[in-house]
């Protein structure tokens, strides 16, 4: 076998290393992109743990919290569902709460309003999720006047003079409308009990969509809104 030979054999050796080497590294560079949002999630985790250790948190708020955070992996891909609310367009973020209109127009009194009422109460809904065991509202509470139409899971409904759980809402229930209107004391407990999320029409937004509605009328909010708890009940 002559130099060249040798030389030629060398070369072909050497270059099929580089290439295994490339081939490798691109596999792992692959996997490495495609569980990217696990990475970020167990980076995050791993500073709101290091908070919570330094805040001296009690143990079950740190379980809650790593609850929340399994869950934003599974159901959000690790994504933070505010902060995507919060960055996309506004026409956008409308469309997304537009497919509310219907399950806000189960409640009896929003089911004899206009479109264009309801319209302006959807585009005053927000975003909000429940770990498990968290309690929405509390028995013989007034300050909770909000609408509350559920995308997913269950909120479990039970009274402090008995056991068990009295009823179940699931997802596409919708409840609190009469308490929004009247500000009644809540006659029950209402916890989740499973990672719940929901979407809310809070008392100020209400309050803002009667106002925005009756800007061309000289009829005020709160006499619109009495002749329309008139003609529920009537």
């Amino acid at each position: 076998m002559t130099n060249q030979e040798y030389a030629f054999a060398l070369f072909l050796i050497l270059n099929g290393s580089l290439y295994y080497a490339f081939l490798i590294s691109s596999i792992t560079s692959l996997m490495s992109n495609k569980d990217v949002a696990t990475k970020m999630y167990r980076s995050d985790l791993a500073n709101v743990r290091s908070l919570l250790q330094l805040r001296d948190a009690p143990e079950s708020l740190r379980v809650r919290i790593n609850q929340f955070f399994q869950f934003s992996l599974a159901r959000q891909c690790g994504c933070s569902e505010q902060i995507f609310l919060n960055d996309i367009p506004v026409f956008l973020l409308q469309e997304i709460k537009q497919s509310y209109a219907t399950q806000l127009k189960n409640l009896p009194f929003f089911a004899q309003q206009s479109d264009s009422f309801i319209e302006l109460c959807v585009e005053r809904l927000t975003f909000r999720t429940y770990v498990p065991g968290s309690v929405v509202f509390f028995q013989n509470e007034r300050r909770h006047r909000e609408v509350i139409l559920i995308k997913t899971g269950k909120i479990d409904l039970s009274v402090n003079s008995a056991k068990g759980t009295l009823f179940t809402y699931i997802a596409g229930d919708s409840f609190g409308d009469f308490q929004l209107i009247f500000g009644n004391l809540s006659e029950v407990t209402a916890k989740a009990s499973t990672f719940t999320e929901v979407v809310v029409l809070s008392l100020p937004s209400f309050s803002d969509a009667i106002r925005v509605y009756n800007l061309d009328s000289d009829v005020s909010a709160d006499v619109w809104l009495a002749r329309q708890v008139t003609a529920l009940s009537s």
